[in-house]
């Protein structure tokens, strides 16, 4: 596979860097830049040839408008690799400050697409889906007047929270500030580690999305649950948890392999009580 890192900063750069241990003369060391030979890249010019700088030029422009506006940066990435067409490819993900999540081809460094994720296109959307008149003849079904699963005062509910989430550090870089250093005898409890230095404060979450094992979809946590997108036709295929996105918000995703043991308690759970989702006094099965 490709031996290869990324990092982002706060101005928007996106850097590409050599993590292969090669170590025949002349291979160059670990954190140079990244090769065609080495790291299977397509481009010789970052700059010239490549998407990667797309945040920089765009915030050089932000800052000379009246105000001047924020600067966007990845505050997640992920990156996939997926067989296709009898060889492999690489596509890196970043989702950025402004709430939109940019796809690149690793290979050529080009953008392949832009997914929007921000409260307006869920505004939007919720009301289309609310304001959407049943056709006539059709069944008023238990989700016909829903938007993934919510209701409008789940939906407003959940607004709010993605309005706090906002306000705060998970879109920002680096976290939020550390907490300030206190003297070792003024301390009065226990929660001070050593130094008297006030061991992390709680809730510094941090976003972070994957690509499932075979790297064609992308896992985003969103305000309407985990959005599960093919990216290879750039369609939503499944959105997991959305009936437990209005009580509690996702922030984080990490694909794990293997099957899940499900016990009976879990399995009643999921079939809403139906006593034939048990077996016959089976204690523990495998979900397939």
């Amino acid at each position: 596979g490709v031996e290869a890192c990324i990092s982002t900063d706060a101005a928007g750069g996106v850097e590409l860097w050599d993590a292969s241990a090669a170590s025949e003369p002349g291979a160059g060391k670990i954190g140079g830049d990244v090769t065609a030979a080495r790291n299977g890249i397509a481009w010789s010019s970052r700059a010239a040839d490549t998407d990667w700088y797309d945040l920089v030029k765009k915030n050089g422009r932000r800052r000379k408008k009246s105000p001047p506006l924020a600067p966007i940066y990845a505050v997640a990435a992920a990156a996939g690799e997926s067989v296709e067409d009898g060889g492999t490819r690489i596509r890196i993900a970043l989702y950025c400050s402004d709430r939109r999540i940019r796809l690149y081809d690793y290979r050529t460094g080009k953008r392949i697409v832009v997914y929007d994720d921000s409260m307006e296109f869920y505004d939007r959307e919720s009301a289309a889906r609310f304001s959407r008149k049943r056709e006539p003849g059709a069944a008023a079904g238990p989700r016909s007047n829903l938007y993934y699963g919510m209701d409008r005062i789940q939906y407003g509910s959940l607004a709010a929270t993605e309005r706090e989430i906002s306000a705060g550090h998970v879109f920002r870089p680096g976290g939020p500030p550390p907490a300030p250093r206190r003297r070792p005898d003024d301390s009065d409890d226990d929660s001070d580690g050593p130094g008297g230095v006030p061991d992390p404060p709680a809730g510094r979450q941090r976003l972070r999305i994957a690509f499932d094992a075979s790297g064609t979809v992308l896992l985003v946590p969103t305000p309407v649950g985990i959005r599960c997108t093919d990216v290879t036709s750039h369609t939503p295929v499944r959105v997991i948890g959305r009936g437990d996105a209005a009580a509690c918000r996702f922030l984080a995703v990490v694909p794990c392999g293997g099957d899940a043991r499900v016990d009976a308690q879990m399995a009643l759970a999921r079939s809403g009580g139906s006593a034939r989702a048990v077996g016959s006094g089976d204690a523990e099965r495998v979900a397939r």
